[in-house]
């Protein structure tokens, strides 16, 4: 430092470069469905350590409860962030997650209303136009006793409000619908 009489004087300065590579890892993608409504963000493989913090941030998803700094609760599906931020020297590392959406209801349709008479004692309800496949499931329900109510279509001979209900068994979403029989 310069003095102002002229004078100099130096003193040695250890000095020391803390950029310790810091490791975030947010975990693995998942989905959320209609069975599992929310799901849990688990970060792993991170930096540890009493200067360490943890967050999680994300800009379209919901978080939840925290259950502690490295695991929190995904609302809603969106890309989430972790972040391990090392509060001596101020670095950090951000890794992302991404939460999918397979909350898709499937297709139903019950068909067109249906109208008994003398000469048409019975008619028969379909689920034409619904979804289809191994993982899709039917439900048929009504006023009267359905004796095949998990099938795609159902023979009746009573009158009244019926209802279709489709549920893809993978995910656990359902849509129901219904006809009207006079």
């Amino acid at each position: 430092a310069n003095r102002p009489n002229g004078c100099v004087s130096e003193a040695p300065a250890d000095v020391f470069i803390d950029t310790m590579t810091l490791r975030a890892d947010a975990g693995a993608a998942f989905a959320l469905d209609c069975k599992t409504p929310q799901g849990n963000l688990q970060a792993q493989n991170v930096s540890t350590g009493p200067r360490m913090t943890y967050t999680w941030s994300t800009r379209n998803g919901v978080i939840g409860a925290r259950v502690d700094n490295l695991t929190a609760t995904a609302l809603e599906p969106g890309v989430y962030l972790f972040t391990v931020r090392d509060t001596f020297n101020g670095c950090f590392a951000t890794d992302s997650v991404l939460v999918n959406n397979d909350r898709i209801p499937p297709v139903v349709q019950a068909g067109a209303d249906q109208e008994l008479t003398c000469s048409r004692p019975s008619v028969t309800l379909n689920a034409r136009g619904s979804a289809t496949g191994s993982n899709i499931q039917y439900t048929w329900r009504g006023p009267c006793t359905i004796p095949d109510s998990l099938s795609a279509s159902i023979n009746i001979t009573c009158e009244g409000q019926y209802l279709l209900r489709v549920t893809n068994t993978v995910n656990g979403c359902f849509a129901t619908d219904t006809v009207l029989v006079n």
